[in-house]
């Protein structure tokens, strides 16, 4: 027994040595972290976080992560989005979650988180944005896509977006 015991912790002892030895020659995976996407043009991943945590420490979950909240180009985009969060997380379809735009600078102007402006491709609800003091983020509806303002301290699971990853993982 003393021995089996003993093989265990110089197992354990050793196995971070050995990590390197078992992770040098994995081939490339583009999006080590959550799921590629399935749109033609969108070369980038997606992290689908479903529990809930307020705009803020959304945008932070997403950057530990070398990520952002989703920023949404078009409608197969939004699509892609909206379908992954149903079978994700929410297959009621009755939840929310977080995007990558907000409006805390400048009321009135929906900005992206990387500063450019929403133009183009909107899909807010009917009746939305309704550009309230409180309501200045970004959320979608799980299902339909649908685009709302919401309160950001309000507590939603979130959508991140990273570049693929080319080349080999190094750990």
């Amino acid at each position: 027994m003393f021995k089996l015991i003993l093989f265990f912790i110089t197992f354990v002892i050793s196995l971070p040595l050995n990590i390197p030895k078992l992770t040098k020659n994995l081939k490339s995976k583009v999006c080590p972290w959550g799921i590629e996407s399935s749109v033609f043009g969108d070369n980038r991943c997606y992290i689908f976080h479903e529990f809930p945590l307020n705009y803020y420490n959304s945008e932070e979950f997403c950057e530990g992560y070398g990520a952002t909240l989703a920023t949404v180009s078009n409608g197969d985009i939004n699509q892609f989005i909206s379908e992954t969060t149903k079978s994700t997380f929410d297959p009621d379809g009755e939840k929310s979650y977080w995007l990558g735009a907000q409006n805390l600078v400048t009321p009135n102007q929906w900005k992206w988180v990387d500063g450019s402006l929403l133009n183009g491709f909107e899909n807010w609800n009917s009746g939305e944005p309704i550009n309230a003091t409180e309501e200045r983020c970004l959320s979608g509806k799980v299902g339909s896509g649908k685009w709302f303002a919401s309160i950001c301290y309000s507590e939603k699971p979130a959508v991140c977006v990273y570049p693929k990853v080319s080349g080999q993982m190094h750990f």
